[in-house]
Order: structure tokens, then sequence, then C-alpha cells
């Protein structure tokens, strides 16, 4: 798994840990997921889901700063980084790599990958203050995903 590597993930995932509420389509193998490291517990990672609905995203991104941001994928068309669905996984939970040309998509640039850290950072801490919609999903996900990891290094 590489940092900011564009990711899909398991049907495991999507069925037993995914919120139904965010985006799904896996009858393209979508949503594609951002991957990022959570540096506080070794194991954990969080997923940043990207949409082409452009359109329908263009005004909440417009009116809530850390609801996400609009980039160009190569060979793409546009899509929306949503930071404000961003959800905890383990790496056994990714699947196959985004590629373009054979090539498995990584976002480069040291500029976005720092305003989307960022953006994250500030979304997980509303979640855990409880000022985000579906909070105790995802701090529930977080603590199964937590047990999980506990549970493994004791096996």
């Amino acid at each position: 798994m590489i940092e900011f590597g564009l990711y899909t993930m398991t049907d495991e995932y999507m069925h037993d840990y995914y919120p139904a509420r965010y985006p799904q389509d896996k009858a393209f193998k979508r949503p594609f997921f951002l991957v990022i490291d959570d540096t506080s517990v070794n194991g954990l990672i969080w997923l940043v889901p990207l949409s082409s609905k452009t359109d329908k995203y263009s005004p909440i991104l417009a009116k809530y700063e850390n609801a996400g941001k609009i980039i160009h994928l190569y060979g793409s068309s546009d899509s929306v980084i949503l930071t404000q669905n961003v959800v905890p996984a383990l790496p056994r939970h990714i699947d196959e790599e985004f590629q373009v040309r054979q090539i498995h998509y990584v976002m480069h640039s040291d500029l976005i990958k720092k305003e989307i850290q960022k953006k994250v950072s500030a979304v997980r801490v509303l979640i855990k203050r409880g000022l985000i919609p579906d909070h105790e999903a995802i701090k529930l996900l977080e603590q199964r995903l937590l047990d999980e990891i506990k549970t493994d290094k004791f096996i």
C-alpha cells in the first residue's frame, strides 16, 4: 500500500464496514479511495472517497471549505476528493490499485497532499466531537478496527 495512492476496497469491507450512506458503485468497482496512513495508530489507514459527480459537489465545496477538493485525474475526468466522508480501514481491506495505462495512480503534488491531510485532520476532529453526520458510526467503526488490530497482535 502506498500512501496517497488510489485503490478500490474489498467486497468484505464495502459490505461489512463501509457506511451505507456514503458513495457506492460496486458495479464498476467504485468508489475509488485515496489512502492515508494514521500516524497515531500502527495498522490503521483512513480512506477518502472520490466521486466523479463534480456537478453535485461543487455547491457543497463552495459552501464548506473542508468538504473536499476537485482534482483532475490523469487520463480521466475531474473527480471530487470527499474529505468529509473519511472512514477508517485496515490495509487488508485494499482490493485493487486504480491504474492509468497500467501504472498505479499515486498523488505526487506535495501541496495537494498537505491540503488533503489538513482537511482530513479537521474532519477527524469534528468526528471526535460529534459534529459531523454519522459520527457515531465512524467512531464505532474505528473502535471495531482498533479491536481487530489488538486481537491480531496477540494471535
